[in-house]
């Protein structure tokens, strides 16, 4: 599967890449839902071993850092 998004993106074809990737990929290397679920998928994290999980929010340009701030703290445990 990733090697024809791979090559589909190589290719130019960005819309036919983007079709192409599978939820369960999307969910196996990200963190997407309510911050409640979100916690819970760092908490299975943790509960790994992890000690320092990176959270990368994706957000918009204008309010990039107050879009960051207010993400990081809506997945930090309660």
């Amino acid at each position: 599967e990733v090697e024809a998004i791979r090559q589909a993106w190589d290719q130019g074809s960005h819309a036919q890449a983007q079709s192409l990737v599978p939820d369960a990929l999307i969910d196996s290397m990200s963190l997407v839902g309510t911050p409640e679920e979100c916690r819970e998928r760092i908490q299975t994290y943790r509960d790994a071993g992890i000690t320092l999980p990176i959270i990368m929010p994706s957000v918009d340009r204008d309010r990039a850092v107050e879009q960051a701030k207010e993400t990081i703290r809506a997945c930090a445990p309660r």
